[in-house]
C-alpha cells in the first residue's frame, strides 16, 4: 500500500455538527494509510473601512487563537473516545464565505475529500437560510461527505431483503442447509463476486453488451 499522504479537509464549526464531522473523518483516517486530517475553521470576512487599533487587534487575536483551539478540541475528543484513534492533523483558519473558503483550501492542498456537517433544517427556515452544505457541494472540486448521526428511529426495514446469490442458494439446497455460502462467499478475504446479467436485470431488458 502506498505511503503517499492523503489530505482530507474537515470543516469544524465548533457547533453541534462538529462531533459528527470529526467522527466520519476519523473513520476515513482509519481506512487508509497516509491520511492527514486538515481541520479547517472559517471566520467571517474581516471588516473593511475604517478600523480602530483595538478592533484590528481583536480580529488578529481571534485569527491567531483558532489553530490552538482546534488542536485542543480534537485532542479532547480523541482522549474521550478511543474509537476516534490518533489521527494526524493539520489546522487551518480561513476567512470569508464558508463554501468558497473551504473549496479554495481543498484546491490549495489538493484535498482528496471534504467532510462537512449539516443541521438538516426543514421548512421555511431551511429555504430562507439556504444550505451551506449544498453551497459547498456546488463549489467543491473534490468528493464531499456530509456527516450527520445515524438515526433510523421510527423507520421500518424493507420486508423483502435482496435475494441471496444463485450459487449460495444452490449450496443451501443441496446441503439441506448444512452449508450457507458458495465457495466465493465462504472465503475469509474479499473478492468480487460476479453475477450474470440475467441475475440483476429485469426480464425483457437487453443484456449489457448485446447488439
Amino acid at each position: 500500500m502506498s505511503d503517499e499522504l492523503v489530505p482530507i479537509v474537515v470543516a469544524i464549526d465548533f457547533d453541534d455538527t462538529a462531533d459528527d464531522v470529526l467522527r466520519e473523518a476519523c473513520r476515513m483516517s482509519g481506512w487508509r494509510r497516509g491520511v492527514v486530517l486538515h481541520l479547517a475553521h472559517v471566520l467571517p470576512a474581516l471588516h473593511g473601512g475604517q478600523q480602530t487599533l483595538g478592533s484590528i487587534r481583536d480580529e488578529t487575536e481571534k485569527l491567531e487563537s483558532v489553530p490552538a483551539r482546534l488542536l485542543s478540541w480534537v485532542r479532547e475528543r480523541c482522549a474521550a473516545d478511543a474509537t476516534l484513534g490518533n489521527p494526524r492533523v493539520v489546522t487551518h483558519v480561513r476567512t470569508g464565505a464558508p463554501a468558497e473558503a473551504l473549496a479554495q483550501l481543498c484546491v490549495d492542498i489538493s484535498a482528496q475529500l471534504l467532510v462537512v456537517g449539516t443541521h438538516q433544517r426543514t421548512g421555511m427556515k431551511r429555504l430562507a437560510l439556504g444550505s451551506v452544505a449544498e453551497q459547498i457541494i456546488r463549489h467543491a472540486r473534490c468528493p464531499v461527505l456530509v456527516a450527520h448521526p445515524i438515526n433510523y428511529a421510527g423507520l421500518v426495514p424493507t420486508p423483502h431483503p435482496d435475494p441471496v446469490c444463485s450459487q449460495c442458494a444452490a449450496v443451501r439446497a443441496s446441503s439441506n442447509g448444512a452449508q450457507q455460502w458458495c465457495e466465493q462467499h465462504s472465503e475469509p478475504h474479499l473478492r468480487l463476486h460476479v453475477y450474470e446479467p440475467s441475475d440483476v436485470f429485469p426480464v425483457g431488458t437487453e443484456r449489457p453488451g448485446s447488439i
